[in-house]
């Protein structure tokens, strides 16, 4: 079976708003989000400085700590400016959490945070 028909990545660029919003539906793995990253930066409305929105409410991440670790090693320079992902399931938002806490010694993130509520995240990112 194609585990690519279990994961859905969806996202939109604002220009005017200076921000990427993102959604992940289903199972996702470490090379799904590389490929959700390499789509992204292939779109010509990307550029460096982009806000991001990340939702993974509806997704269920199926990455190791290893797997993150050599993840955030290995991201390109995506020069985001803020990210607030949205995670309100314990595992998801504890993967997210350990995101946070190794990107804080890359310089790949000016700011990121993790939040349950939609509505706060959106204001964190518009502040």
């Amino acid at each position: 079976m194609d585990d690519s028909t279990n994961m859905v990545h969806k996202y939109s660029i604002d220009e005017h708003e200076n921000i990427l919003k993102e959604e992940f539906i289903g199972d996702i793995s470490i090379a799904m989000l590389d490929e959700a990253n390499a789509s992204i930066i292939e779109d010509k409305r990307f550029r460096k400085g982009l806000n991001f929105l990340t939702d993974l409410r509806n997704a269920h991440l199926l990455i190791s700590y290893e797997e993150l670790v050599l993840h955030v090693h290995q991201l390109p320079g995506l020069a985001i400016t803020k990210q607030a992902i949205i995670a309100n399931h314990d595992l998801e938002y504890g993967i997210s959490r350990q995101f946070e806490a190794l990107t804080d010694d890359r310089d790949v993130y000016t700011e990121i945070r993790i939040f349950k509520d939609l509505d706060e995240a959106e204001i964190w990112l518009n502040s």
